[in-house]
């Protein structure tokens, strides 16, 4: 299943674009944000790639006119490690990430735990502020 879904800021000027793959293998969210933040103009991209079970394997962030992405790395459900092998041990523990410009990242723990709409449990996750990776 294959899902396109755009939005807007209600506060700030701002448009989002989602597409999101839905297949046997798990979840891939592929995203562009453009928006202002205090002022500054911001372009973020993303991808979230997520096994079956909607637990996340694969981050990638940055400014779509960088080289490379600022965020590139792999999680095995609450360890995380660079592209190169290296460990991230601050963010040890972390089962999900939020990336602050999109609303997608806040439906992994919600896919994930099948909760129901008045419950809202603690979740520990890896945080990218995406206004901050411009270059």
């Amino acid at each position: 299943m294959r899902r396109e879904i755009r939005w807007s800021e209600w506060d700030d000027p701002g448009l989002g674009h989602l597409r999101l793959l839905l297949h046997n293998d798990g979840v891939v969210a592929d995203g562009m944000l453009i928006g202002v933040a205090e002022g500054r103009p911001f372009r973020v991209a993303y991808e979230v790639r997520c096994d079956i079970g909607w637990r996340v394997r694969v981050v990638r962030v940055g400014a779509p006119d960088s080289e490379l992405p600022a965020v590139d790395q792999l999680s095995d459900g609450g360890n995380w490690t660079m592209y190169d092998g290296r460990l991230v041990p601050e963010l040890e523990g972390c089962m999900d990430v939020d990336i602050s410009v999109t609303p997608f990242t806040n439906t992994l723990p919600i896919q994930k735990l099948g909760l129901a709409p008045t419950e809202s449990p603690e979740v520990s996750v890896a945080y990218v502020e995406g206004t901050e990776l411009q270059s």
